[in-house]
């Protein structure tokens, strides 16, 4: 179970969609799962995200897209490379 899971939480790194910033100089993280929210590996991906903003005083805001809704991984692995900005240098 611990390796699924850690190879769960290597893989959402894998496919954030980027960093967007807004104009309150904040940064959104978008990362997929197929996981449901409220399924085992759902309520640890809940409180990482609560971590992630809490260590980062609400700078760094997590958004996840659950249940697959981001569609195949295929379709949002390509998504995110696209959302990269130019400047962001590119994962081979």
């Amino acid at each position: 179970m611990i390796r699924k899971l850690t190879a769960a939480l290597l893989a959402a790194s894998f496919v954030t969609a980027g960093f967007v910033g807004t104009a309150e100089a904040k940064s959104l993280v978008k990362l997929a799962t197929l996981a449901p929210k409220e399924s085992p590996w759902g309520k640890v991906f809940q409180k990482w995200k609560e971590t992630v903003e809490k260590r980062t005083n609400g700078e760094v805001e997590v958004q996840w897209l659950w249940n697959g809704t981001a569609g195949p991984r295929r379709a949002w692995s390509a998504r995110s490379r696209a959302a990269r900005s130019p400047a962001q240098p590119s994962r081979p």
